[in-house]
This record gives C-alpha cells, structure tokens and sequence, in this order.
C-alpha cells in the first residue's frame, strides 16, 4: 500500500494591520531629499535634543532643590529643644 503524500501546509497570509505596519516602517526610511531639507531636519533634531537636555537638567535641579528644602527642614527640626526653634527657619 503507498503512502498517500503528507498535505501541504500553506503559506500563512499576512494580516492588513501587519501589512499596514509594514508599510509605515517602509514609509518611515529615509527619503533622499534636497540638501536644504536635509539642514532643516538636522536642524530640528538638534533643537529636540537640546530641548530634552534643558528639560532634564531642570528637572534635575528641581529635585536638588526639593532634597535641599527638605534637608533644611530636618535640620531644623532636630536643632529645635523642646519644640521651640532656637532660630527663624529656612523659607524658600
């Protein structure tokens, strides 16, 4: 008795969102265009970095500024004797 033939398996159809998906990220290489568009696009990414830096260092300062406000604060409640603060405290 022969063997009957194993069955093919099919190739599997890609999805429309996958195909969508796929054509985004087609869509997103890099064009070549002028040398004027390629400045104004270096450009802007340069600004958006910047921009993060700045953001970022100022959130880091905030924060120091917080941790130095509240260092204060314990400072002066451990200075005080019986309650009583010895001294003005630290406004900011």
């Amino acid at each position: 008795m022969p063997h009957a033939p194993a069955p093919r398996a099919e190739v599997p159809v890609r999805g429309p969102k996958r195909l969508a998906r796929d054509a985004a990220r087609a869509a997103r290489v890099a064009r070549p265009g002028t040398a004027a568009q390629e400045a104004v696009r270096k450009e802007l990414e340069l600004r958006k970095q910047a921009s993060a830096r700045r953001g970022r260092e100022a959130r880091e300062a905030h924060a120091e500024h917080r941790r130095e406000v509240r260092r204060a604060k314990a400072r002066e409640r451990r200075r005080a004797i019986d309650g009583v603060r010895t001294e003005a405290p630290v406004r900011w």
